[in-house]
């Protein structure tokens, strides 16, 4: 008896074993062939699959630079846990070619991330109850341009001319103000050529307009003029200036040479004497260098000639007469105004000192 329920203890036993061994083999058999599956405490189960996986063309826009397109890659996992769907959306995107930007920033309306080690690499995953790929609309990259400045030497120097920077091209059109170098790079110095400023003092001529030359360059001269006088030249100084390359600014002052004429003073229809004498002197001054100023003077016609207001400007005849004494007294006087007004006061003072006299005369009388 004792051995017949043991042998039936051990038929139980087996039978339960058979059983956790058909149903082992009958889980395995209805495990999904696609997608991942995994047991979680409390007897949940979870599996994934990719419902979406592709490249995306998006827009970069540096803070100070032109903008330009990029790929990301953009894939959305469809994942089932107890029956229950979410979604997970990952977004990554290798920027790490474009050197020249930093603090890549890359977002929607359902993403942001950075890249903050600055290698331009942007990786990330949201999970989200999105079922399509509509969650990846919008997607934005922004970022920071680095400025990389070439190190420029001391500007050069060029006589005549002002230096105006550095230049890309050997034209000198495009001005190199700091752009990242990004190959070999040849920089051409730019020049503007100074000019300066030439003035001219006529002297007492008509007026010269100043002029403005380049460097080492010479100006056209202008030619005044000078009623009596002949102009001779520009004068830098001492120097006479002809075509000299002006290097400076330039002041320029006429000299001129005073015209002369002769007079020829007839008497009696004959040369009486002959003199030479400067633009603009006097009649009188005339004849007293001929030692004739005792002598009175008449045109041609003769009418008789102021010697105190006739001046010389061309070659002259005068006519010329001696006169007598009383004559020569009244010329004298004519041409020596001073001796007039002497003679006034010396009178003058005469009758002042005879009154005064009287006056005291008379009081002691």
């Amino acid at each position: 008896m004792e051995r017949m329920l043991k042998r039936k203890a051990r038929r139980g036993m087996l039978a339960v074993l058979a059983a956790l061994v058909l149903a082992l083999l009958m889980g395995a058999i209805m495990l999904p062939r696609t997608g991942a599956k995994a047991a979680f405490g409390g007897g949940g189960t979870s599996s994934s699959k990719v419902v979406y996986d592709q490249n995306r063309t998006v827009t970069v826009t540096p803070d100070n630079g032109t903008p330009f397109t990029v790929p990301v890659h953009c894939t959305l996992t469809e994942i089932t846990f107890n029956l229950s769907i979410t979604f997970s959306a990952t977004v990554s995107a290798d920027l790490s070619q474009y050197t020249d930007y930093r603090a890549f920033k890359l977002f929607n309306s359902s993403f942001s991330a950075s890249s903050m080690d600055g290698s331009g690499l942007i990786d990330m995953q949201t999970f989200s109850s999105t079922t399509n790929e509509s969650v990846f609309d919008g997607l934005q990259i922004t970022c920071e341009y680095i400025v990389t400045l070439v190190p420029l030497p001391e500007p050069p120097t060029k006589e005549g001319y002002t230096f105006t920077g550095w230049y890309t091209d050997e034209a000198c059109t495009n001005k190199y103000v700091g752009e990242t170098v990004r190959d070999d790079m040849t920089l051409y110095a730019g020049w503007q050529i100074n000019r300066f400023t030439v003035t001219y003092d006529s002297a007492g001529g008509t007026y010269c307009e100043s002029a403005t030359v380049d460097w080492n360059t010479s100006p056209t001269l202008p030619t005044p003029t000078r009623t009596g006088y002949t102009f001779v030249g520009w004068f830098d100084g001492e120097t006479q200036y002809t075509d000299a390359p002006v290097k400076a600014n330039k002041n320029l002052v006429a000299h001129w040479e005073i015209m002369t004429f002769t007079v020829t003073f007839m008497s009696d229809g004959t040369v009486y004497k002959t003199i030479t004498v400067d633009y603009g002197t006097s009649l009188c001054e005339a004849m007293e260098t001929a030692e004739i100023a005792s002598y009175a003077a008449y045109t041609d016609e003769g009418v008789r000639l102021s010697k105190q207001n006739s001046v010389i400007t061309e070659n002259t005849q005068v006519l010329v007469q001696d006169l007598s004494d009383w004559e020569k007294y009244g010329d004298f006087v004519s041409r020596n105004q001073w001796y007039t007004w002497l003679t006034v006061g010396v009178l003058g003072a005469l009758v002042l000192t005879t009154i005064i006299m009287g006056i005291v005369i008379k009081k002691r009388g």
